[in-house]
């Protein structure tokens, strides 16, 4: 069912002999309710004030405008919430003075052209005549404007506006910054240039204007507003940097075209099956394990008032509670999602009764893979997808998944064990590109409707059974909605685990890579491929290695 994980969970009198601690969990639904109340009383307050100062103008004669005095018309009394009322409050907001951009100076100027009367244009656009004159007269400058790259953004031209105070300051200052950073414009210039990427700090920013300061001679030295209007001169802001790469692209290439030129040669050398030489989609797939949170990631982004703390009641849980396993097929999904949750296992036998009968459960002392849980794992794997037909199962270089007993238990069994080279598994791995934001997203999703109805967040609290059980009502449901979500068979094209010819690959994920199938027929990369195949081959024959023994100081002594 759709709404398991909505069940009600069984009495936390279901203890197990593994070290349990009763768990708190505070909800942000009570925040939502007194923010909504606290939204009414202030539009109460406004609506209250608005009111008592349209009587105060009624009733005072030094509150009437100029229109008024110079109308003897009567003044009609207008009931406080018809249109009549919202339409005159309208008006008095948009006779402000307001900023025009350059696409609305021109779309006027052509108004005017086409009808030759600057009192219907300035009725229409809603601008002063005097505003539509000075429009005409540099028609020529928006022109030039609009035909820049953020013209439409722009509201002044050149020169307009109130005068920098450090002129030289700010020229060599902004030209020091662009030598430390290059601008993505730039890079994407067919011009070479030599891209930098320094990380600067707004102190860094400080210390180098009060450097170019002193040889200006300028004292005192600019306050560090003036610096944060110097940012919004040159569209400049406090970033938080971007996860850097492990490798360089150049090697993500080389390693990407090595593993699938070993996925097409290993699908060749097992008979051939498939589309010219590919695995069938229910026959290749593709395991890794991924940390989850209880109730989700908390510690995201979240809406909150501007200019104000965002400040959370209770425990922001972004921890570990338990890891997660998933194997996909491109067609077929068969195998169940997996959960490795810490502790040594000693629970009661009523508590796993109460677990999702989709989601097979492990513990290990720290909720994380290890070699006797991938020796259970791939056993269970072994039962869910024995049909006799050779499979590939690829996964990435986990210590875990390369000891001697799982590679010759695959071996046995007829099974591929394809391994993606480390630091490209975010390129090129259908769970990481494809799958695992996807499953996480309609986990939280799900544990978020269960809190609507056991919430708020701040009165729950869940013994280590029932957080158990609900992980594994909660992972079954996501997995339900992954199913319906991801086309697995065009994520496993996409990233040229299959293929139907012998068209190019292109991985998006990987920027600036394509792998053509045509270069393995050639001499040079059918040797660089059973090469490959060779080494691969060598490491799952190999004896496992001795660990080395430390030595102490009477063995280095030289007698």
């Amino acid at each position: 069912m759709e709404k398991d994980h909505l069940l009600p969970l069984p009495p936390s009198s279901i203890e197990s002999t593994d070290d349990e601690s009763d768990f708190a969990v505070d909800s942000d639904d009570e925040i939502i309710e007194n923010v909504i109340q606290m939204l009414d009383n202030v539009m109460d307050i406004t609506n209250l004030t608005d009111e008592s100062q349209d009587e105060a103008e009624e009733q005072s004669p030094i509150g009437l405008s100029k229109s008024s005095i110079s109308d003897p018309a009567p003044v009609v009394s207008q009931p406080k919430n018809s249109s009549v009322g919202n339409d005159k409050s309208f008006q008095n907001a948009s006779s402000k003075r307001r900023s025009w951009t350059v696409k609305e100076k021109l779309i006027a100027i052509k108004y005017f052209k086409q009808c030759k009367n600057i009192s219907e244009v300035c009725w229409h656009r809603h601008c002063d005549r005097k505003q539509l004159r000075q429009w005409l007269k540099n028609e020529a400058q928006l022109v030039l404007l609009m035909k820049e790259n953020n013209g439409k953004n722009l509201k002044r031209m050149k020169g307009r506006g109130a005068k920098i105070r450090y002129q030289e300051l700010d020229r060599q200052l902004i030209q020091w910054f662009k030598s430390k950073r290059t601008k993505t414009n730039d890079e994407q210039s067919n011009e070479p240039i030599e891209i930098k990427k320094e990380r600067i700090t707004f102190k860094n920013l400080v210390r180098q204007g009060e450097k170019i300061s002193v040889s200006l001679k300028i004292q005192p030295y600019p306050s560090q507003k003036w610096f944060r209007r110097f940012m919004k001169r040159h569209r400049l802001s406090l970033q938080k940097p971007k996860r850097q790469q492990k490798i360089s692209l150049v090697e993500a290439h080389c390693r990407a075209t090595e593993f699938l030129t070993f996925v097409r040669k290993s699908a060749s050398r097992v008979l051939n099956i498939g589309v010219l030489g590919s695995f069938p989609d229910r026959d290749i797939c593709n395991m890794d394990e991924s940390p989850l949170a209880l109730f989700g990631d908390q510690s995201k982004a979240s809406i909150n008032y501007m200019n104000t703390p965002n400040e959370v009641e209770g425990c922001l849980d972004n921890k570990r509670f338990c890891t997660l396993v998933l194997t996909v097929f491109g067609e077929d999904n068969r195998v169940a999602p997996v959960l490795i949750f810490k502790g040594k296992g000693q629970v009661f036998e009523r508590e796993k009764k109460y677990y999702d009968k989709d989601i097979k459960v492990y513990f290990s002392p720290t909720a994380y893979m290890n070699s006797s849980i991938m020796k259970s794992y791939s056993e269970y794997w072994f039962s869910k997808t024995r049909d006799g037909r050779p499979k590939m199962i690829v996964t990435d270089s986990c210590k875990s998944h390369l000891t001697e007993e799982v590679k010759n238990s695959f071996k046995r069994n007829g099974v591929v064990l394809g391994i993606i080279p480390g630091g490209i598994t975010q390129y090129i791995q259908v769970l990481d590109v494809f799958v695992f934001s996807v499953y996480k997203t309609h986990y939280c999703d799900a544990a978020e409707e269960w809190i609507e109805v056991n919430g708020p967040r701040s009165s729950i609290k869940l013994s280590s059974s029932q957080q158990r059980i609900l992980c594994t009502r909660l992972a079954s449901t996501a997995w339900k909605r992954t199913l319906g979500s991801v086309n697995f068979s065009q994520s496993f094209r996409d990233l040229g685990y299959t293929w139907n010819d012998k068209s190019i690959v292109t991985i998006k994920s990987l920027p600036g890579y394509s792998f053509d199938p045509e270069s393995i027929d050639s001499e040079e990369y059918v040797e660089n491929a059973s090469s490959l195949i060779e080494k691969v081959d060598e490491i799952i024959d190999m004896q496992p290695i001795k660990a080395l023994k430390q030595g102490t100081l009477l063995s280095f002594w030289k007698k």
